[in-house]
C-alpha cells in the first residue's frame, strides 16, 4: 500500500485454496491408559475443621411472639438467617497431575484428495478488483490499482504513482486553502454585520430614550 509491503504469504500455506497437505488419521486411536487430565484434586488437602458450610444458621436472638398461640398458630419455630461464617462448598485445591500424558493428538497423514497447482495465482481474465473495507467517513477513492507478477513492474508503476500522488496532494492542498480563506471571509463578513446590527440598534435605543428625555423635560415645565 503507497508503495510499501503490509503483508507477505503464500496463497498455498497461508490461504485455505487448496485442501490440506495433511489430515489426521481417522484409525489412528488414544492408547489405553492414556490420562489426559492435566489437574486432579489434592489427596493430601483436607477441609478444616472450623470450615461453616451451612448457609443458613437459626437466628439466636429470635423470640416466639406473645400473640403466638400453639394450638392455632402450630409449634414456633425461630427464623433462620443467612451464616456470617458462610464460607460456601468446600472443594480440594487442585495439583498437577503426576500421570499426565499431555493432550493426544491423531498422527497426521498425507491427505489423499490433496492435489498440488502451481498455478494457482494464475488467472486469464481478471475484470474487477475488490476491497472489503470498514470504514465511518464516506468519499474514499481507490485508484491506480496494478495487478502483476514482475516486481520490476511494479516498481516502475510505483515511481509514476508517487510523482502524481505529489501532484495530488499538492492540488488538496491548494483546495483545502482556498475554503479555509473563503470560510475565514464569510465568517468575518457575519461578524461585521452582526457588529453593524448591533451598533444601528444601539443608535436607535438612544434616540428614543433622548426624546423620552426631551417629553419628560417638557411636562414639567
Amino acid at each position: 500500500v503507497d508503495g510499501e509491503q503490509i503483508y507477505e504469504g503464500s496463497l498455498k500455506d497461508d490461504w485455505d485454496m487448496l485442501p490440506a497437505k495433511e489430515i489426521a488419521d481417522p484409525n489412528d486411536k488414544k492408547p489405553e491408559g492414556w490420562v489426559d487430565q492435566e489437574k486432579i484434586p489434592d489427596p493430601s488437602d483436607a477441609k478444616p475443621k472450623d470450615w461453616a458450610t451451612e448457609a443458613k444458621i437459626v437466628d439466636s436472638a429470635a423470640t416466639k411472639p406473645e400473640e403466638w398461640d400453639d394450638d392455632e398458630d402450630g409449634e414456633w419455630e425461630p427464623p433462620k438467617i443467612d451464616n456470617p461464617a458462610f464460607k460456601g462448598e468446600w472443594s480440594p485445591r487442585m495439583i498437577a497431575n503426576p500421570s499426565y500424558s499431555g493432550k493426544w493428538k491423531a498422527r497426521m497423514i498425507p491427505n489423499p484428495d490433496f492435489v498440488d497447482n502451481p498455478d494457482l495465482y494464475k488467472y486469464d481474465n481478471i475484470g474487477y478488483v475488490g476491497f472489503d473495507v470498514w470504514q465511518v467517513k464516506g468519499g474514499t477513492i481507490f485508484d491506480n490499482i496494478i495487478l502483476t507478477d514482475s516486481a520490476a513492474e511494479a516498481d516502475e508503476f510505483a515511481k509514476k504513482w508517487k510523482v502524481l500522488r505529489e501532484e495530488e496532494k499538492a492540488q488538496i492542498a491548494k483546495a483545502d486553502a482556498a475554503q479555509q480563506e473563503a470560510f475565514e471571509k464569510a465568517k468575518a463578513a457575519r461578524a461585521a454585520r452582526a457588529k453593524k446590527a448591533e451598533e444601528e440598534s444601539g443608535k436607535k435605543a438612544s434616540k428614543k430614550a433622548a426624546k423620552t428625555e426631551t417629553k419628560s423635560a417638557s411636562e414639567e415645565l
